[in-house]
């Protein structure tokens, strides 16, 4: 529903809608009998409001059939205004994505026990963290908890040992900052004993391998997201032990990093990793290649500087729909070779001065592709080529 246009008693032309299960309500004014009437629907599931207040949250107790309350963006939402919750134990999920609201109102979620998912990534860029150790005790106490999404947080290590008994915890991200504590290796070591978690995202880190150690203990894991410059190849290779692992996101600076292209070899014989995007350190010329033959089931990759023998360690990657690499790349026609046997992609960027007319040949056969991007150095006559591919949406060039 549009913005500025809605008022309580257009709301009320609503309350017909008895199946009605998930609406947004961009309602500024005084909540009256029009909105007490939209949100006492008896199916009415989820209720978006950006621009709700604490009025407006105070009349969601009729709301008997609520499960889900999502406050994205909204910046009116006091702190004070979260002690209307408690008229709501039976949420299941709410999000405070992108709102002001700080450790002073995280003591108005203890009523919600039966809280399932929690979006706390609040604003984005503020002076210090606005959620500390503080809070920490509070989420501890919520145990129906599946989904927790965490700004950067205040001693994160300590953060990480107080939700460490969430026993239902599946998904997690928690980000740090220096000023108030890093994400280290204690932190992860307390992480490590929640055996649920399936999804997870780190940021703001400081681990070493003995970290990585610790992630290789959550036997559910199917999604990791992190980065530190101090982890190096080993660090990669305990990762092997996640045999549910699908997605892997791994990272560290181009110049401080210690992770090498070639360490991505460690996972070579991973049974289920389909998803790899891979950014070590810059390798140099006469550095070990990349060889991930090892991935035969591997279906996207992406790293940010490859070179005409690492193309050839993906030659066996024939279910590879998605391959992604930097820019000025040290990558020529004969790397381009390497690709022609990839007929399954539907996505592909590569940009390098040293690919010509006669690279583009080899992508002739890819009758999937669909978005594609080139950097080379290509003629008219050359770039005709691409004609053949008929099922291009996308091209940039």
């Amino acid at each position: 529903m549009g913005i500025m246009k809605w008022t309580d008693a257009g709301l009320l032309h609503l309350a017909r809608l008895k199946t009605l299960e998930e609406i947004a309500i961009p309602l500024r004014g005084n909540p009256g009998k029009g909105f007490d009437a939209v949100v006492r629907l008896p199916n009415l599931k989820l209720i978006t409001g950006f621009t709700f207040r604490g009025e407006h949250l105070d009349h969601l107790k009729g709301a008997k059939a609520l499960r889900g309350l999502c406050l994205d963006s909204n910046e009116f939402i006091r702190n004070e205004d979260l002690v209307h919750l408690a008229n709501l134990p039976q949420l299941e999920y709410l999000d405070f994505f992108h709102t002001n609201v700080t450790d002073a109102g995280m003591k108005y979620l203890r009523p919600l026990k039966s809280l399932r998912r929690l979006n706390l990534n609040v604003n984005q860029m503020p002076e210090k963290v606005t959620i500390t150790i503080a809070s920490a005790d509070v989420f501890s106490e919520l145990k129906s908890l599946e989904w927790l999404q965490l700004p950067n947080v205040g001693s994160a290590d300590e953060f990480l040992e107080k939700i460490s008994v969430l026993p239902n915890l599946k998904i997690l991200s928690i980000g740090a900052r220096s000023d108030a504590g890093l994400i280290s290796d204690s932190g992860l070591l307390h992480l490590s004993r929640l055996k649920n978690l399936t999804r997870l995202t780190l940021t703001g880190t400081e681990m070493t391998d003995k970290g990585m150690e610790s992630l290789s203990q959550l036997p559910e894991l199917s999604w990791l997201h992190t980065g530190c410059d101090s982890i190096t190849d080993e660090g990669v290779a305990k990762l092997a032990a996640l045999k549910k692992l699908e997605h892997l996101h791994l990272s560290c600076s181009r110049k401080r990093g210690k992770l090498t292209l070639s360490g991505a070899n460690r996972l070579n014989g991973h049974p289920t990793l389909t998803s790899l995007w891979y950014l070590p350190k810059t390798p140099t010329r006469d550095e070990k290649p990349l060889d991930l033959s090892g991935l035969p089931q591997l279906e996207v990759f992406s790293t940010p500087y490859l070179r005409d023998r690492d193309l050839a360690g993906l030659s066996q990657c024939k279910k590879l729909r998605s391959l992604e690499f930097g820019y000025d790349l040290d990558v020529t026609d004969e790397g381009m070779a390497s690709l022609a046997d990839l007929t399954s992609l539907e996505t592909l960027a590569v940009r390098a001065r040293g690919i010509t007319d006669a690279g583009l040949d080899h992508l002739r056969n890819h009758k999937y592709l669909l978005f594609l991007t080139l950097q080379g150095n290509f003629t008219d006559a050359g770039l005709r080529q691409l004609e053949q591919i008929k099922s291009l949406d996308s091209l940039n060039i």
